[in-house]
């Protein structure tokens, strides 16, 4: 069976709003500002560097040399991270790459 083209064509940007509505509503990705914001209130004398790893504010990369690390173990730290981000791991915020430890 095959379907006949429709003849008006769609750029990109019409397709996705036609074909998921909501994600011109709630749009992936988390800004770095936002990012910086929440690691920095959580650590705020860490050494933070963040990395956007595929350009899209969806894909990052954060670096961290923190005192509150010291001692504990680095799943741990992960968490301690992911905490911070308050819940907006895998919503807002797709993917995070981390790097911690204590300086």
């Amino acid at each position: 069976m095959r379907c006949k083209a429709s003849a008006a064509k769609l750029d990109g940007a019409a397709l996705a709003a036609q074909l998921s509505p909501e994600i011109e509503e709630n749009p992936m990705g988390m800004s770095r500002e936002i990012l910086m914001e929440h690691l920095t209130d959580a650590f705020p004398e860490a050494e933070i560097v963040l990395t956007d790893l595929a350009g899209d504010n969806d894909h990052w990369q954060a670096e961290i040399i923190s005192p509150q690390f010291a001692g504990i173990p680095r799943v741990k730290q992960h968490q301690l991270v992911y905490a911070a981000l308050k819940g907006k791991m895998g919503g807002e915020l797709h993917a995070l790459a981390l790097k911690t430890r204590a300086p």
